[in-house]
């Protein structure tokens, strides 16, 4: 009897182990998949592969500006923010971005509020007069108590048409909306835009409350400005 249940247990051991190893295979190739790349560079050309390194990495130079990839054709590559007109990941699925494109990003800094970088971001929704981006960052926070995290975020940023810049208008993990980058660079452009968007989140809590899981809903508020503010 010992050795019959004895005999159960491994064969059942080994079916746990037979299913795990198959989904661990399953997502590494998922995550193949996702790295397949299509690049649209400036003069036209393009490059087709896979990702080895994204702009994103830990501790990386050049954060968000480089990344490295290896081509159908067998070479090595590194690709700079300079070089590109887009990235096109095809093999995605619907929940995660496929388009990305070299943005000017708002970054202030300690003397220099107007400072921007130049960031691969994700292309997000539009409306008919602005555009989200989704630049990814290292966001540092308190986890518990005792301990300290680092993890990749978006940071969900707008451009408003005929700006050619995209202001970060909510910080995961820092404060959440913050519209404090925005209201410096359209304070004279659009000076009644700030009190709108606090007026607008004020009198809309629900959206408010949904503008983490839903950056887009700030296209709303914007459309909801112009209509109240005809030029």
């Amino acid at each position: 009897m010992r050795h019959l249940l004895a005999l159960i247990a491994a064969v059942a051991a080994l079916s746990l182990a037979f299913n795990v190893g198959a989904k661990d295979k399953k997502e590494k190739k998922d995550k193949n998949r996702d790295n397949i790349v299509v690049v649209t560079m400036k003069d036209g050309t393009t490059e087709k592969g896979k990702v080895t390194k994204y702009w994103y990495a830990l501790l990386k130079t050049g954060f968000n500006k480089t990344f490295k990839m290896d081509t159908d054709d067998g070479r090595d590559i590194t690709v700079d923010v300079e070089q590109i007109d887009s990235l096109y990941f095809p093999m995605r699925d619907s929940t995660a971005f496929r388009t990305y494109r070299p943005v000017l990003v708002a970054k202030p800094k300690i003397g220099n509020k107007n400072n921007v970088e130049k960031w691969i971001c994700a292309v997000g929704k539009r409306s008919e007069h602005a555009q989200i981006y989704m630049p990814d960052i290292w966001v540092h926070y308190q986890a518990t108590p005792t301990q300290q995290r680092s993890d990749i975020m978006f940071l969900p940023s707008i451009m408003l048409e005929g700006d050619s810049v995209a202001y970060p208008f909510y910080y995961y993990r820092n404060g959440n909306l913050n519209t404090g980058v925005l209201k410096h660079w359209t304070k004279e452009s659009r000076p009644k835009l700030n009190d709108h968007i606090k007026a607008y989140f004020k009198a809309n809590k629900k959206a408010k409350k949904e503008l983490g899981d839903k950056p887009w809903l700030m296209l709303d508020v914007y459309e909801d400005y112009l209509k109240n503010n005809p030029e």
